[in-house]
């Protein structure tokens, strides 16, 4: 059976850094195995939306990979 991809403490480590490089963005590691979130709000600043869907799209070409 294969892991489901959040099983991965590496994969939710690096999504959560990549996450931080966002302006503003400060998930804590403490949050890293919960549902961590940010004000929606942050999406607003273009810097913010260009960094976020980046995450976006990492995300997807990992999950890609698992299948």
């Amino acid at each position: 059976m294969r892991r489901r991809l959040f099983d991965d403490v590496t994969v939710r480590e690096e999504l959560r850094e990549r996450f931080n490089s966002a302006p503003g963005i400060e998930i804590p590691t403490a949050e890293r195995d919960l549902s961590p979130s940010f004000p929606v709000i942050s999406l607003a600043t273009e810097s913010v939306w260009e960094v976020v869907v980046a995450c976006f799209g990492w995300l997807l070409a990992t999950m890609n990979r698992e299948v």
